[in-house]
């Protein structure tokens, strides 16, 4: 066999596995498609097949708003269609199963560890905004009645919030010291709210007291 015939024999081998492979790709995207419609969620189709897929896609940049999952189209080994979270592989379906049935003991350790969660909560949001923003506006979107009786229990909480020993005298009071904050805020460019370190790093705030009303 001379080099010629090797390397044209060569090129239809690899032209064959290239069809073969794009065949095998489009079954298992029909199937997955498949799965995810017979699963009631077709959207899950729109899901990185792999979790090398949901690498790359991380590597190039997640979409905001989609969850950080992928989905295979092939069952667990519980037997779960369902999609599988992008950090650990894990079947998202075994993780709502197992919440479930351990929700007294995650509720018990969450309490017990309740500033440690509180830091790490501030530090995600803080981190993801803009894909937490679309997640909560697409929440609400579909949580409609839920979204008007909360702003309706919050409204009755702020109706029934004031103070029963504030007179006339504290309110004054109180509104006066709010004007000075937008005094200083206007004349300094400086949010009064916050801690300000002074020139020898040591924090100091302004601290207002009403006369004649104790801490307790």
């Amino acid at each position: 066999m001379t080099a010629y015939q090797f390397a044209v024999r060569y090129l239809l081998y690899c032209s064959n596995q290239h069809r073969r492979g794009s065949y095998r790709r489009d079954m298992m995207q029909d199937k997955r498609t498949q799965a995810a419609v017979d699963a009631g969620h077709p959207e899950w189709a729109e899901l990185p097949a792999t979790k090398h897929a949901a690498r790359v896609l991380r590597a190039e940049g997640w979409p905001i708003g989609m969850p950080k999952q992928f989905f295979t189209g092939l069952p667990c080994r519980e037997g779960h269609i369902s999609p599988k979270a992008r950090s650990d592989s894990r079947c998202i379906e075994c993780q709502r199963i197992y919440t479930a049935k351990n929700a007294e003991r995650i509720k018990a350790y969450f309490q017990a560890n309740i500033d440690k969660h509180r830091v790490q909560d501030r530090r995600r949001r803080k981190k993801n905004r803009a894909t937490i923003r679309v997640v909560e506006r697409r929440w609400d979107e579909a949580n409609k009645s839920k979204v008007r009786l909360y702003a309706a229990q919050r409204r009755a909480l702020e109706a029934n919030a004031a103070l029963p020993w504030l007179t006339d005298e504290h309110l004054s009071e109180i509104e006066a010291i709010y004007s000075e904050r937008a005094r200083l805020t206007e004349e300094t460019g400086l949010s009064t709210t916050s801690i300000i370190a002074s020139r020898s790093s040591t924090p100091t705030c302004a601290v207002f007291t009403f006369p004649g009303i104790s801490k307790s």
